[in-house]
């Protein structure tokens, strides 16, 4: 009667979920499965996760079923040099990966089409092929697409189409744009299609400060003294002393051109 009463005890205090009768005799509740769209979400939830070889699986899996967002997974995972010494086969090359990404991009896939551009830009220098898929993403609503191909038009020397793109982010993001720093910068140097213009370029900075970016200038500012790279006549560093140098002697002009910057 004692051993009924305290098995009775101990299998009514506690739930279900915490203390099944398989517990009470040593086995394990059996783990939820995690499915392969949950395990196939985002390269950051992977490794934030450190799922790797769950989620190139799931990705793998969903990817041979024409799901083209884990195409573009799968692509980013191929592509990490880092996750490919890590488990991935060693015959696996990185171009594998851009196939992937590049498949999802034409597929119609944003972040694929952002990533296919700034890969064009900053690893093989095809700047008219990185316009392409930046526009692409761009026109699907990615703001940040914006700032990546006005760079890309610095670079083709199509100045003005780069401050009309930085412009077009503005006008999207408002307090919250890039583009009044990138302005400001293209304004200390000028272009092949843009003269160069302090009045402008204090204007805009004005406003970068005014803005929630702030934050960022300094990053910026701070990458270039950990590296060296403010040594360089063209970096940021530099501009921003014109800039700075030039309001010191011209505030009045300065503040002109910045309300005449927002109206």
């Amino acid at each position: 009667m004692k051993i009924q009463t305290l098995l009775l005890t101990l299998i009514t205090s506690c739930s279900i979920s915490a203390c099944s009768f398989l517990n009470f005799w040593g086995g394990e509740p059996e783990k939820p499965k995690i499915d392969d769209k949950t395990l196939c979400s985002s390269k950051k939830e992977i490794i934030t996760n450190h799922t790797y070889i769950p989620s190139f699986e799931a990705c793998k899996r969903l990817s041979e079923q024409g799901d083209l967002n884990a195409t573009y997974v799968l692509g980013l995972l191929y592509t990490d040099t880092e996750i490919l010494t890590s488990f991935l086969d060693p015959a696996t090359r990185v171009d594998e990966g851009i196939a992937m990404v590049k498949k999802a991009a034409d597929g119609g896939v944003t972040a694929a089409q952002k990533t296919l551009g700034t890969y064009y830009a900053d690893e093989k220098g095809n700047y008219q092929e990185a316009a392409v898929y930046l526009q692409k993403a761009a026109d699907r609503g990615d703001t940040d697409a914006l700032i990546d191909l006005g760079t890309v038009y610095e670079n083709l020397e199509q100045c003005t189409d780069a401050v009309k793109t930085y412009q077009k982010e503005i006008a999207k993001n408002g307090k919250n744009a890039d583009g009044y720093f990138y302005l400001s910068l293209l304004y200390v140097s000028g272009c092949k299609d843009l003269k160069k213009d302090l009045n402008n370029a204090c204007g805009y900075f004005a406003l970068a400060q005014e803005s929630q970016i702030k934050n960022t200038i300094l990053q910026v500012l701070e990458y270039e003294s950990q590296t060296g790279a403010a040594k360089n006549k063209n970096s940021v560093t530099n501009a921003l002393k014109v800039i700075h140098e030039y309001e010191v002697k011209n505030p009045q002009k300065c503040q002109a051109a910045k309300i005449k910057l927002t109206k």
